[in-house]
């Protein structure tokens, strides 16, 4: 079910993306070409492009203690105040040589969480995922596309008229305008 983010690039051409971010109206969630029409960024096209959950509850996306516990000690992290870095956190993933149980996919999701579908400008990872993270059979019946759109909405809303990057998933605004 989550299988389209294995299959995601590395790299985006910087003047794709710049144009792709200039064309985004958060308005209407869509990217806007006039005189050619517009393409809707909601929860139907991520789903779509990516094969994310469209259908449940809200995701919850928040930060709760008891999540943040488990999370460390799984990883045997030390916890707040500091997390771990999403390079820290690739190189424990990678220690764990090809593992595919729980704890590998709790941990490849936390990446996934931090680096594409809900990014932040900090090179840590967000305690906010690991509730999301701990439960894959809860995050699978969740609504995640819908978050997704959310989050790119939101992103938007939150910048200034200067666009010029924005961090969201510029990954689905690419694909969504092919």
């Amino acid at each position: 079910m989550l299988g389209g983010l294995v299959n995601l690039a590395d790299t985006l051409p910087s003047d794709l993306t710049k144009f792709l971010v200039q064309s985004y109206d958060p308005a209407s969630s869509a990217l806007v070409f006039p005189g050619r029409g517009t393409i809707p960024v909601d929860a139907a096209s991520v789903h779509r492009n990516f094969g994310l959950p469209n259908r449940g509850p809200r995701l919850k996306y928040i930060v709760e203690k008891e999540s943040v516990k488990a999370f460390n000690e799984m990883f045997n992290h030390a916890g707040p105040p500091k997390h771990p870095t999403v390079t820290e956190f690739t190189k424990t993933m990678k220690a764990m040589k090809g593992t595919t149980d729980n704890k590998f996919l709790t941990g490849w999701l936390a990446v996934a969480f931090n680096t594409f579908l809900a990014p932040t400008t900090s090179l840590s990872l967000s305690p906010r995922c690991y509730s999301v993270v701990l439960e894959p059979d809860v995050l699978l019946k969740s609504n995640v596309s819908l978050f997704v759109a959310d989050h790119i909405n939101e992103a938007f809303r939150n910048m200034g008229e200067d666009k010029q990057t924005v961090c969201c998933c510029l990954y689905h605004l690419i694909v969504s305008s092919n």
